[in-house]
């Protein structure tokens, strides 16, 4: 009972990893912007009705998501290394604090993680035209 670092480090980690899928998880959704003034390189399966002033776009809802998870897991940690510093002395008694953070964020982590795979990285496809027409595009070529 004197000592609960180690979920200070189980925290860093798992707030690594949160951070990690989040960061493909905001490119997924920044790639996937359109259908006008977005990258558009591309598609991402259509899980909730789109917008009534941008029609054909598609909400980007698990990105979002997966980001939403990745910044509770980040306040969590937070949350754990406050709790983690108030111990005093033989006993913290601030471990449940601990412990509530660290396997809330697990929770979240374990239930987002498949379901973004499943509902939305296995259905990506490439805009293939508008990945050519970049391509011809470019200014590159003018080098």
């Amino acid at each position: 009972m004197q000592n609960d670092d180690f979920c200070v480090k189980v925290s860093a980690a798992v707030k690594q990893a949160a951070c990690g899928i989040s960061k493909i998880a905001k490119d997924i959704r920044l790639m996937s912007s359109g259908p006008r003034a977005g990258l558009g390189e591309i598609s991402i399966p259509s899980l909730s009705p789109g917008s009534s002033i941008m029609p054909g776009k598609i909400n980007p809802i698990l990105p979002e998501l997966v980001s939403q998870v990745a910044q509770q897991t980040c306040g969590n940690d937070v949350v754990i290394s406050m709790a983690f510093e108030q111990g005093e002395l033989e006993i913290s008694v601030w471990a449940p604090t601990l412990y509530k953070n660290l396997f809330e964020s697990f929770d979240l982590l374990t239930k987002v993680i498949p379901l973004f795979i499943d509902k939305c990285v296995s259905g990506i496809t490439a805009n293939r035209e508008k990945c050519a027409q970049e391509a011809r595009e470019t200014i590159a070529l003018a080098t």
